[in-house]
């Protein structure tokens, strides 16, 4: 019986975990777009390289990732931040995720 409420407690406080790291990014995805609607730096560099995917300062990974869902649809700003936003999501999911084993 404990373990069983123990089990719908820590699957309570998961499922809060991942509303709290879901909202965290969509808040910084939302600020994103509304404090500056120019591109940094490093996603201008992205956005350049998506093209042709020369030897770059960029990760291979995220080259890759940016120029397929790009193919789909369509290089934009927009495209970048998404993914860079979605990039984030997954991370913190899986560090959470790690982290709550220990």
């Amino acid at each position: 019986m404990k373990k069983e409420i123990s089990g719908e407690i820590n699957e309570a406080r998961d499922a809060i975990a991942v509303a709290i790291i879901v909202l965290y990014c969509l808040l910084h995805f939302a600020l994103r777009l509304l404090v500056c609607a120019s591109m940094e730096l490093d996603e201008a560099e992205q956005f350049r390289q998506a093209a042709d995917l020369d030897i770059s300062p960029q990760p291979r990974l995220y080259s890759v990732m940016v120029k397929n869902i790009s193919l789909l649809s369509g290089q934009t700003f927009l495209t970048i931040i998404i993914v860079k936003c979605a990039i984030l999501v997954i991370f913190y999911l899986c560090f959470y995720r790690l982290a709550r084993t220990y």
